[in-house]
């Protein structure tokens, strides 16, 4: 199945990164791996990634970006409580995987996103306010 992903993740990142989240790829249950793990496991910080970590960089913002402006469908689709954990998990696999796009545009917009994200506390380990503050924390990343 994860290869099936990664193949998927090599024609549209943007697409590939969206069903891993949304459920849709259907890799996490097998292997036993959170997203934010497996996607270090798929994108460790080698060289011979790098190419493919500035694509999950760009797509992994741009399903943020999606799941941000699509708040009220998203939320009455999916549930408060999954809609929170979609998030951490994204705002987690960016720190985890220190990605300097994502890292950035949180900060550039720190006070648009934590308007967004501090309402979705739903306990000490899942809130995404919180884990933003974190991924602010790993780095300082400046984009020229």
């Amino acid at each position: 199945m994860i290869a099936d992903w990664r193949n998927q993740f090599e024609d549209d990142p943007e697409k590939a990164v969206a069903d891993l989240f949304s459920g849709r790829a259907g890799v996490g249950s097998g292997l036993r791996l959170d997203i934010p793990e497996l996607l270090y496991q798929e994108f460790p910080p080698l060289p011979q990634y790098e190419d493919k970590r500035k694509l999950l960089d760009k797509a992994l913002l741009a399903w943020l970006h999606f799941m941000r402006r699509d708040y009220a469908k998203q939320v009455g689709r999916l549930g408060y409580n999954v809609y929170c954990k979609r998030i951490c998990d994204g705002l987690i696999s960016a720190q985890l995987l220190k990605l300097p796009t994502t890292i950035y545009q949180v900060r550039e917009m720190f006070d648009n996103w934590l308007r967004w994200l501090k309402p979705l506390r739903l306990a000490p380990e899942r809130d995404p306010a919180l884990e933003s503050w974190r991924l602010l924390t790993q780095l300082h990343v400046t984009m020229r």
